[in-house]
């Protein structure tokens, strides 16, 4: 697992643990949309696989890829 040339934010971390404790790895470079190149944690699952309350989602074709921006 690789570790974010950025802090976390308080909600951020909660994403990650929950995500590290269903079994995803975490990606920490993922850029959203409107992001502006900013970076954050982010998911790469199956559709309904993972959720997080306040996380944004885009559809990569073959997958759904859940992020947290802040």
């Amino acid at each position: 697992m690789s570790k974010p040339d950025y802090e976390l934010s308080a909600q951020q971390k909660a994403f990650v643990r929950k995500a590290k404790r269903d079994g995803f790895e975490v990606d920490f470079n993922y850029s959203g949309r409107g992001m502006m190149g900013k970076q954050c944690p982010a998911v790469r699952c199956g559709h309904g696989q993972f959720g997080f309350r306040g996380a944004a989602s885009d559809q990569m074709g073959r997958g759904i890829v859940v992020y947290m921006p802040s």
